[in-house]
C-alpha cells in the first residue's frame, strides 16, 4: 500500500511538472516587426500579413477603433498612448499591445500577423516532446526508487 501512495505522489508530481513546463497558449515564435515614425497627429496602423478583406480593432486608452481592411488611420492629439490590437481568431498578431507617441509628425506602426494554425502545430509538437521527456524522467526515478 505504501508503494501505491508513492506511485500516486510521483504521478501527481509529473502532472504538475508537465503543467509548469508546457508552453502557454499565445506564445509567438516570430520576432517582433515593429516600426514607429512620429509625425503630425496622424497615426497609421498596418497589419502586415492580414488579408485586406479582414478587419481588426484597436483599443487606445480605453476607446475602440475599428478598421476597414488591414489598415487604420487615426488623427490623435499629441501625447503618449497605449494600444491593444484585436485581430480575427484565425490570426495572431506579433505585438498585441504597446505604447506610441504622437507629435507633430506622421506615425506609422506596422505589426505582423500570421495564421494561428502555423504556430499551433509547433506548439503541440513542443508540448508533446516536453511531456514525453517528463514522463520518462519520472519513470526512471520511480524504477530507481523501487530498487532501493
Amino acid at each position: 500500500m505504501g508503494k501505491l501512495v508513492q506511485l500516486s505522489t510521483l504521478i501527481v508530481m509529473a502532472a504538475v511538472l508537465l503543467l509548469i513546463l508546457s508552453p502557454v497558449s499565445g506564445v509567438q515564435g516570430k520576432p517582433v516587426e515593429y516600426s514607429q515614425i512620429i509625425s503630425s497627429g496622424n497615426v497609421l496602423f498596418v497589419m502586415k500579413g492580414l488579408p485586406e478583406n479582414y478587419n481588426f480593432s484597436l483599443v487606445i486608452n480605453d476607446r475602440t477603433y475599428s478598421s476597414v481592411g488591414n489598415t487604420l488611420n487615426l488623427s490623435l492629439p499629441s501625447g503618449t498612448y497605449h494600444y491593444t490590437v484585436q485581430v480575427p481568431y484565425k490570426y495572431i498578431v506579433n505585438k498585441s499591445s504597446g505604447n506610441f507617441n504622437v507629435s507633430q509628425k506622421f506615425s506609422e506602426i506596422v505589426l505582423s500577423v500570421s495564421p494561428r494554425g502555423s504556430q499551433t502545430v509547433l506548439l503541440l509538437e513542443f508540448s508533446l516532446f516536453i511531456s514525453v521527456m517528463a514522463i520518462l524522467i519520472f519513470l526512471l526515478a520511480y524504477i530507481k526508487y523501487m530498487k532501493n
